[in-house]
């Protein structure tokens, strides 16, 4: 394990990861295994059991894509804490990615669209995400930005306040399938 302010395992200005596996690392900061300054790719890759205190349990990126990667067992800690597997600062796309058991306090127990970001979330399944602090948003996807969410599955997640699957400001919602998703407060 490492214990370092970004990047449990990984921390770049901007480029591309590719065919890796990240397992059981940790950050006091942000990005439990990865974190991009900038704009970044992360292809074909898997992600579990990382945590981070402040942003992005697995990835912490400003902008880029994000292609056929699994998240399991990420989060991040604080008691605002945002992302639980990615959180992002500008523009991004998630597609074809897993999402299982992650974890945030405060937004997105998945992934966190921050600060007024945008993007697209395309043919992703989320499963058992949570966002279970006393403010709690968005079990899976949370994002104060304009989010696009297309053909995905969300089953069992859970948020403490608003949203136990989506909470986004602005955005559509297309073709998804929603099951046992709940808030609890």
């Amino acid at each position: 394990r490492s214990a370092v302010s970004q990047g449990g395992a990984v921390r770049m200005y901007s480029g591309t990861v590719v065919n890796c596996k990240f397992v059981d690392n940790e950050v006091s900061g942000s990005g439990g295994a990865v974190y991009f300054v900038s704009n970044g790719d992360v292809v074909n890759c898997s992600f579990t059991n990382y945590s981070a205190v402040d942003e992005g349990g697995a990835v912490r990126m400003y902008s880029g894509t994000v292609i056929n990667v699994s998240f399991s067992d990420n989060k991040v800690t604080r008691s605002s804490s945002y992302g639980g597997a990615i959180c992002i600062s500008g523009n991004a796309n998630v597609i074809n990615c897993s999402f299982t058991n992650n974890s945030a306090v405060s937004e997105g127990g998945a992934i966190c669209f921050k600060y007024g970001s945008s993007g697209a979330v395309i043919n992703c399944s989320f499963s058992d995400n949570e966002a279970t602090g006393s403010s709690g948003e968005a079990g899976a996807i949370y994002s104060n930005g304009n989010v696009d969410v297309v053909n995905c599955n969300f089953n069992n997640n859970i948020a403490s306040v608003n949203g136990g699957a989506i909470c986004i400001s602005s955005g559509t919602v297309t073709n998804c399938n929603f099951t046992g998703n709940k808030v609890t407060a």
